[in-house]
Protein backbone atom coordinates (compact mmCIF):
# COMPACT_ATOMS: atom_id res chain seq x y z
CA UNK A 1 0.00 0.00 0.00
CA UNK A 2 1.69 3.00 -1.11
CA UNK A 3 2.19 5.65 1.91
CA UNK A 4 4.69 8.27 1.75
CA UNK A 5 8.32 7.67 2.66
CA UNK A 6 7.39 4.21 3.76
CA UNK A 7 5.77 2.85 -0.05
CA UNK A 8 6.95 5.01 -2.71
CA UNK A 9 5.12 3.40 -6.05
CA UNK A 10 6.60 4.81 -9.97
CA UNK A 11 5.79 3.49 -13.44
CA UNK A 12 8.96 3.20 -15.78
CA UNK A 13 8.64 1.71 -19.11
CA UNK A 14 5.49 0.40 -18.59
CA UNK A 15 6.28 -1.73 -14.96
CA UNK A 16 5.69 -0.72 -11.43
CA UNK A 17 8.70 0.13 -9.46
CA UNK A 18 8.28 0.04 -5.88
CA UNK A 19 11.18 1.75 -3.00
CA UNK A 20 11.19 3.39 0.40
CA UNK A 21 11.70 2.07 4.03
CA UNK A 22 9.11 -0.70 4.04
CA UNK A 23 10.95 -1.99 0.25
CA UNK A 24 14.78 -1.39 1.81
CA UNK A 25 13.31 -3.75 5.27
CA UNK A 26 11.93 -6.20 2.88
CA UNK A 27 14.87 -6.58 0.88
CA UNK A 28 17.24 -7.34 3.89
CA UNK A 29 15.01 -9.34 5.49
CA UNK A 30 14.64 -11.71 1.58
CA UNK A 31 18.58 -11.77 1.73
CA UNK A 32 18.82 -13.10 5.15
CA UNK A 33 15.76 -15.24 5.49
CA UNK A 34 16.54 -16.25 1.77
CA UNK A 35 13.03 -16.40 0.14
CA UNK A 36 11.96 -14.71 -3.33
CA UNK A 37 8.59 -12.92 -3.15
CA UNK A 38 5.58 -11.15 -4.96
CA UNK A 39 3.38 -7.65 -4.38
CA UNK A 40 0.27 -7.25 -4.14
CA UNK A 41 -1.76 -4.36 -3.60
CA UNK A 42 -5.23 -4.56 -1.89
CA UNK A 43 -7.77 -4.30 -4.61
CA UNK A 44 -9.74 -1.16 -2.71
CA UNK A 45 -7.31 0.45 -1.44
CA UNK A 46 -7.80 0.51 2.42
CA UNK A 47 -5.98 -0.50 4.85
CA UNK A 48 -8.81 -2.12 6.71
CA UNK A 49 -11.17 -1.33 9.44
CA UNK A 50 -14.48 -3.26 10.33
CA UNK A 51 -17.57 -2.44 9.52
CA UNK A 52 -20.91 -4.14 10.49
CA UNK A 53 -18.55 -7.32 11.43
CA UNK A 54 -16.58 -7.17 7.88
CA UNK A 55 -13.17 -6.17 7.67
CA UNK A 56 -11.89 -4.76 3.99
CA UNK A 57 -8.28 -3.70 2.81
CA UNK A 58 -5.27 -5.42 3.77
CA UNK A 59 -6.29 -6.84 7.00
CA UNK A 60 -8.79 -8.81 4.48
CA UNK A 61 -5.73 -10.09 2.93
CA UNK A 62 -4.72 -11.40 6.02
CA UNK A 63 -8.01 -12.96 7.24
CA UNK A 64 -8.11 -14.68 3.78
CA UNK A 65 -4.63 -15.47 3.78
CA UNK A 66 -4.33 -14.17 0.05
CA UNK A 67 -1.27 -12.87 1.62
CA UNK A 68 1.51 -14.45 3.79
CA UNK A 69 2.80 -10.93 5.13
CA UNK A 70 2.59 -6.98 5.32
CA UNK A 71 5.27 -4.95 3.97
CA UNK A 72 3.57 -1.75 4.95
CA UNK A 73 3.53 0.08 8.17
CA UNK A 74 0.09 -1.09 9.40
CA UNK A 75 -0.82 0.47 12.64
CA UNK A 76 -1.84 -1.60 15.80
CA UNK A 77 -5.48 -2.00 17.21
CA UNK A 78 -6.98 -3.51 19.49
CA UNK A 79 -9.61 -4.88 16.91
CA UNK A 80 -7.05 -5.43 14.19
CA UNK A 81 -4.65 -7.95 16.99
CA UNK A 82 -7.66 -9.93 17.41
CA UNK A 83 -8.33 -11.14 14.02
CA UNK A 84 -4.48 -10.85 12.79
CA UNK A 85 -0.75 -11.48 14.01
CA UNK A 86 1.32 -8.17 14.62
CA UNK A 87 5.19 -8.48 14.37
CA UNK A 88 6.65 -7.79 18.02
CA UNK A 89 9.09 -4.82 16.67
CA UNK A 90 7.18 -2.43 16.06
CA UNK A 91 8.62 -0.35 12.28
CA UNK A 92 7.33 3.24 13.62
CA UNK A 93 5.50 5.37 15.77
CA UNK A 94 3.15 7.42 14.31
CA UNK A 95 -0.03 9.79 16.11
CA UNK A 96 -2.57 11.57 14.24
CA UNK A 97 -2.62 15.39 13.83
CA UNK A 98 -4.66 17.60 11.31
CA UNK A 99 -3.31 19.39 8.16
CA UNK A 100 -4.30 22.50 6.65
CA UNK A 101 -2.85 25.12 4.20
CA UNK A 102 -1.14 27.96 5.91
CA UNK A 103 -2.13 31.43 5.75
CA UNK A 104 -0.78 33.99 3.17
CA UNK A 105 1.40 36.42 5.59
CA UNK A 106 1.71 39.23 2.91
CA UNK A 107 -2.36 39.35 2.89
CA UNK A 108 -2.58 39.77 6.87
CA UNK A 109 0.18 41.63 7.48
CA UNK A 110 -2.31 45.38 6.67
CA UNK A 111 -3.60 44.38 10.29
CA UNK A 112 -0.21 43.59 11.78
CA UNK A 113 -0.71 46.44 14.33
CA UNK A 114 -3.93 45.02 15.24
CA UNK A 115 -2.74 41.34 15.99
CA UNK A 116 -0.14 42.97 18.24
CA UNK A 117 -3.04 42.57 21.06
CA UNK A 118 -6.03 40.20 21.54
CA UNK A 119 -9.07 41.92 20.54
CA UNK A 120 -10.24 42.03 23.67
CA UNK A 121 -7.16 43.83 24.82
CA UNK A 122 -8.31 46.63 22.35
CA UNK A 123 -11.62 46.64 23.93
CA UNK A 124 -10.50 47.15 27.61
CA UNK A 125 -8.05 49.55 26.76
CA UNK A 126 -10.94 51.87 25.19
CA UNK A 127 -13.39 50.94 27.90
CA UNK A 128 -10.73 52.00 30.18
CA UNK A 129 -9.65 55.62 28.10
CA UNK A 130 -13.29 56.44 28.13
CA UNK A 131 -14.00 55.29 32.24
CA UNK A 132 -10.52 57.59 33.53
CA UNK A 133 -11.89 60.73 31.03
CA UNK A 134 -14.96 60.66 32.60
CA UNK A 135 -13.55 60.78 36.15
CA UNK A 136 -10.91 63.13 35.31
CA UNK A 137 -14.17 65.17 33.44
CA UNK A 138 -15.77 65.32 36.45
CA UNK A 139 -12.87 66.13 38.94
CA UNK A 140 -11.49 69.33 36.90
CA UNK A 141 -15.66 69.90 36.19
CA UNK A 142 -16.73 70.00 39.71
CA UNK A 143 -13.10 71.08 41.34
CA UNK A 144 -11.53 73.98 39.21
CA UNK A 145 -14.97 75.75 38.24
CA UNK A 146 -14.68 75.71 34.72
CA UNK A 147 -17.41 77.98 32.65
CA UNK A 148 -17.81 75.00 29.93
CA UNK A 149 -19.92 72.13 30.19
CA UNK A 150 -19.39 68.59 31.54
CA UNK A 151 -19.69 67.59 27.66
CA UNK A 152 -16.75 70.11 26.69
CA UNK A 153 -14.33 68.74 30.04
CA UNK A 154 -14.87 65.30 28.96
CA UNK A 155 -13.67 66.44 25.00
CA UNK A 156 -10.51 67.57 26.55
CA UNK A 157 -9.94 64.94 29.38
CA UNK A 158 -10.32 62.05 26.33
CA UNK A 159 -7.63 63.58 24.09
CA UNK A 160 -5.15 64.74 26.82
CA UNK A 161 -5.52 60.90 27.97
CA UNK A 162 -5.07 59.76 24.74
CA UNK A 163 -1.78 62.01 24.52
CA UNK A 164 -0.64 60.27 27.78
CA UNK A 165 -1.23 57.02 25.96
CA UNK A 166 0.89 58.13 22.87
CA UNK A 167 3.77 59.76 25.78
CA UNK A 168 3.13 63.19 24.09
CA UNK A 169 2.07 64.31 27.60
CA UNK A 170 -1.36 65.68 28.90
CA UNK A 171 -3.43 67.60 30.83
CA UNK A 172 -2.09 68.50 34.27
CA UNK A 173 -5.20 69.41 36.92
CA UNK A 174 -4.30 71.72 40.00
CA UNK A 175 -6.22 69.30 42.40
CA UNK A 176 -4.37 66.50 44.19
CA UNK A 177 -6.85 63.82 43.30
CA UNK A 178 -6.94 64.70 39.51
CA UNK A 179 -2.95 64.56 39.38
CA UNK A 180 -2.96 61.37 41.29
CA UNK A 181 -5.33 59.75 38.22
CA UNK A 182 -3.02 61.13 35.53
CA UNK A 183 -0.34 59.75 36.67
CA UNK A 184 -1.60 56.54 37.51
CA UNK A 185 -2.70 57.02 34.04
CA UNK A 186 0.22 57.94 32.62
CA UNK A 187 2.20 55.46 34.45
CA UNK A 188 -0.36 52.17 32.86
CA UNK A 189 0.21 54.08 29.78
CA UNK A 190 4.30 53.46 29.79
CA UNK A 191 3.64 50.09 30.64
CA UNK A 192 1.31 49.49 28.18
CA UNK A 193 3.09 50.92 25.20
CA UNK A 194 6.43 49.02 26.37
CA UNK A 195 4.45 46.04 25.90
CA UNK A 196 3.43 46.69 22.36
CA UNK A 197 6.24 47.92 21.63
CA UNK A 198 8.53 45.13 22.61
CA UNK A 199 5.58 43.16 20.30
CA UNK A 200 5.65 45.27 17.90
CA UNK A 201 9.41 44.66 17.66
CA UNK A 202 9.92 40.72 17.87
CA UNK A 203 7.29 40.41 15.38
CA UNK A 204 9.36 42.60 12.44
CA UNK A 205 12.29 41.03 13.71
CA UNK A 206 11.37 37.25 13.69
CA UNK A 207 7.50 37.25 11.96
CA UNK A 208 5.31 34.06 13.04
CA UNK A 209 3.16 32.37 10.42
CA UNK A 210 -0.54 33.24 11.62
CA UNK A 211 -2.98 29.81 11.88
CA UNK A 212 -6.47 30.09 11.14
CA UNK A 213 -6.98 27.97 13.97
CA UNK A 214 -5.46 27.16 17.49
CA UNK A 215 -6.87 24.26 18.51
CA UNK A 216 -9.36 21.39 17.41
CA UNK A 217 -12.47 22.76 19.15
CA UNK A 218 -11.85 25.96 17.28
CA UNK A 219 -11.33 24.30 13.99
CA UNK A 220 -15.00 22.41 14.84
CA UNK A 221 -16.28 26.25 15.42
CA UNK A 222 -15.49 27.16 11.97
CA UNK A 223 -18.05 26.45 9.39
CA UNK A 224 -15.14 27.41 6.88
CA UNK A 225 -13.42 24.55 6.96
CA UNK A 226 -14.33 21.22 5.31
CA UNK A 227 -12.59 17.94 7.13
CA UNK A 228 -11.50 14.94 5.76
CA UNK A 229 -9.73 11.67 6.67
CA UNK A 230 -7.79 9.11 5.16
CA UNK A 231 -10.65 6.20 5.13
CA UNK A 232 -9.10 2.90 5.93
CA UNK A 233 -6.93 3.65 9.02
CA UNK A 234 -6.99 2.42 12.30
CA UNK A 235 -7.60 5.93 13.29
CA UNK A 236 -10.46 6.26 11.47
CA UNK A 237 -11.79 3.06 13.82
CA UNK A 238 -10.36 5.12 16.69
CA UNK A 239 -12.11 8.35 16.43
CA UNK A 240 -15.21 6.84 15.24
CA UNK A 241 -15.62 4.60 18.38
CA UNK A 242 -14.32 7.32 20.80
CA UNK A 243 -16.05 8.00 23.92
CA UNK A 244 -14.47 11.98 24.21
CA UNK A 245 -16.90 14.75 23.74
CA UNK A 246 -14.33 16.30 20.81
CA UNK A 247 -13.50 13.72 18.99
CA UNK A 248 -17.15 12.49 19.15
CA UNK A 249 -18.00 15.87 17.25
CA UNK A 250 -14.56 15.74 15.25
CA UNK A 251 -16.27 12.35 13.49
CA UNK A 252 -20.10 13.95 13.41
CA UNK A 253 -18.57 16.96 11.41
CA UNK A 254 -16.85 14.97 9.14
CA UNK A 255 -19.78 12.36 8.69
CA UNK A 256 -21.77 15.81 7.91
CA UNK A 257 -19.27 16.74 5.25
CA UNK A 258 -19.06 13.18 3.92
CA UNK A 259 -22.76 12.75 3.35
CA UNK A 260 -22.42 15.85 0.66
CA UNK A 261 -19.05 15.09 -0.74
CA UNK A 262 -17.85 11.15 -0.01
CA UNK A 263 -14.24 11.85 -1.00
CA UNK A 264 -13.61 13.55 2.58
CA UNK A 265 -13.22 10.02 3.56
CA UNK A 266 -11.44 8.76 0.70
CA UNK A 267 -8.18 6.24 1.21
CA UNK A 268 -6.27 8.31 -1.82
CA UNK A 269 -4.01 10.63 0.24
CA UNK A 270 -2.88 12.62 -2.65
CA UNK A 271 -6.22 13.38 -3.41
CA UNK A 272 -6.19 14.89 -0.06
CA UNK A 273 -3.34 16.26 0.18
CA UNK A 274 -4.30 18.62 -3.37
CA UNK A 275 -7.73 19.48 -1.40
CA UNK A 276 -5.05 20.71 1.83
CA UNK A 277 -3.36 23.22 -0.70
CA UNK A 278 -6.29 24.54 -2.20
CA UNK A 279 -7.21 25.78 1.35
CA UNK A 280 -10.02 26.04 3.84
CA UNK A 281 -9.56 21.85 4.07
CA UNK A 282 -8.67 19.95 6.81
CA UNK A 283 -7.45 16.93 7.33
CA UNK A 284 -6.76 14.10 9.79
CA UNK A 285 -3.45 12.94 8.32
CA UNK A 286 -1.06 10.20 10.32
CA UNK A 287 2.19 11.69 10.92
CA UNK A 288 5.44 9.57 11.47
CA UNK A 289 6.77 11.82 14.54
CA UNK A 290 8.13 15.45 13.81
CA UNK A 291 7.64 14.51 10.16
CA UNK A 292 8.29 17.35 7.74
CA UNK A 293 5.18 18.25 5.71
CA UNK A 294 4.82 17.31 2.02
CA UNK A 295 4.83 21.66 1.08
CA UNK A 296 5.82 24.44 2.41
CA UNK A 297 2.78 25.79 2.46
CA UNK A 298 1.18 22.86 4.58
CA UNK A 299 1.22 23.11 8.79
CA UNK A 300 0.18 21.01 11.35
CA UNK A 301 -1.90 21.86 14.27
CA UNK A 302 0.56 19.79 17.05
CA UNK A 303 -2.39 18.37 18.67
CA UNK A 304 -1.76 14.36 18.90
CA UNK A 305 -5.54 12.85 18.98
CA UNK A 306 -4.44 8.96 18.41
CA UNK A 307 -0.86 7.67 19.13
CA UNK A 308 -0.62 4.17 17.66
CA UNK A 309 2.67 1.17 16.86
CA UNK A 310 3.29 0.31 13.39
CA UNK A 311 4.56 -2.89 12.24
CA UNK A 312 4.36 -5.97 10.03
CA UNK A 313 1.22 -7.89 10.16
CA UNK A 314 0.65 -11.68 9.11
CA UNK A 315 -2.42 -14.12 9.12
CA UNK A 316 -3.18 -15.49 12.43
CA UNK A 317 -0.59 -18.11 14.21
CA UNK A 318 1.33 -17.91 10.71
CA UNK A 319 4.11 -20.48 10.56
CA UNK A 320 7.09 -17.95 9.46
CA UNK A 321 5.81 -15.73 12.10
CA UNK A 322 8.54 -16.51 14.63
CA UNK A 323 11.10 -16.16 11.92
CA UNK A 324 10.20 -12.70 11.36
CA UNK A 325 10.20 -12.05 14.78
CA UNK A 326 13.69 -12.97 15.50
CA UNK A 327 15.01 -10.87 12.64
CA UNK A 328 13.37 -7.67 13.30
CA UNK A 329 14.63 -7.86 16.73
CA UNK A 330 17.91 -8.44 15.38
CA UNK A 331 18.04 -5.78 12.45
CA UNK A 332 16.69 -3.42 15.59
CA UNK A 333 19.31 -4.41 17.96
CA UNK A 334 22.29 -3.77 15.23
CA UNK A 335 20.82 -0.23 14.23
CA UNK A 336 19.07 -1.78 10.77
CA UNK A 337 15.73 -0.29 11.21
CA UNK A 338 17.45 3.23 12.55
CA UNK A 339 19.66 4.15 9.91
CA UNK A 340 16.51 3.06 7.35
CA UNK A 341 14.48 5.75 9.41
CA UNK A 342 17.14 8.13 9.06
CA UNK A 343 17.44 7.46 5.30
CA UNK A 344 14.02 7.71 4.83
CA UNK A 345 11.59 9.18 7.38
CA UNK A 346 14.04 12.00 9.29
CA UNK A 347 12.60 14.58 9.15
CA UNK A 348 14.05 17.39 6.36
CA UNK A 349 12.88 20.62 5.42
CA UNK A 350 13.87 22.65 2.39
CA UNK A 351 11.26 25.54 3.15
CA UNK A 352 12.81 28.88 4.57
CA UNK A 353 12.73 29.15 8.27
CA UNK A 354 12.07 32.11 9.87
CA UNK A 355 11.67 31.17 13.37
CA UNK A 356 15.53 30.96 14.32
CA UNK A 357 17.13 33.74 12.44
CA UNK A 358 15.85 37.39 12.24
CA UNK A 359 15.40 39.23 8.77
CA UNK A 360 15.19 42.76 7.26
CA UNK A 361 11.76 44.13 7.70
CA UNK A 362 10.09 45.23 4.37
CA UNK A 363 7.36 47.94 3.22
CA UNK A 364 5.35 44.89 3.56
CA UNK A 365 5.69 44.86 7.45
CA UNK A 366 5.08 48.51 7.38
CA UNK A 367 2.26 48.97 5.46
CA UNK A 368 -0.29 49.15 8.45
CA UNK A 369 1.54 52.04 10.14
CA UNK A 370 1.16 53.90 6.41
CA UNK A 371 -2.74 52.80 6.47
CA UNK A 372 -3.48 54.23 9.97
CA UNK A 373 -1.73 57.38 8.96
CA UNK A 374 -3.84 58.09 6.15
CA UNK A 375 -6.78 56.95 8.44
CA UNK A 376 -6.34 60.00 10.66
CA UNK A 377 -5.65 61.77 7.39
CA UNK A 378 -8.75 61.04 6.22
CA UNK A 379 -10.69 61.59 9.92
CA UNK A 380 -9.08 65.13 9.98
CA UNK A 381 -10.78 65.91 6.91
CA UNK A 382 -13.95 64.81 7.86
CA UNK A 383 -13.57 66.55 10.74
CA UNK A 384 -12.57 69.44 9.14
CA UNK A 385 -15.42 69.47 6.58
CA UNK A 386 -18.02 69.27 9.86
CA UNK A 387 -16.74 72.32 11.44
CA UNK A 388 -16.16 74.61 8.41
CA UNK A 389 -19.94 73.31 8.08
CA UNK A 390 -20.93 73.68 11.32
CA UNK A 391 -19.27 77.53 11.21
CA UNK A 392 -21.17 78.64 8.02
CA UNK A 393 -24.52 77.53 9.83
CA UNK A 394 -23.46 79.64 12.93
CA UNK A 395 -22.44 82.91 10.66
CA UNK A 396 -26.24 81.95 8.81
CA UNK A 397 -28.17 82.26 12.10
Amino acid sequence: MEWRQFIIKSESNGSTIYKGHCIDLLDIMAYLLNFTYVLVEPPDRRWGVEIDGHWDGIVRQLIDRVVDFTVAPLAMSSERQRVIDFLSTPISYEYSDVAFRRLDQTMSKWRLLLDLFHPKVYLCLAVALVTVSSILAYIVHRTEGRTHGFVMSFAVSLWHMYACMCQRGGLIPRTGSGRMLVSSWCLFSVIMASIFSGKLIATLAVPKTPTPFHSLTELLDSEQYTLGIVGGEAHQQFISESTDDVLLRLWHTIMKHNKTDPSVTSSNVSKHMDRVLLGEYALVYTRYKEETPWSCDVDFLGQKIAVFTASLAMPKNSPIASDFNKLLMILTDRGIIQKLEDKWLSASSTCASTTSRTRPVTEQDLQSAFYTLIVGIVSAFVVLGIELLYVRIVKAS
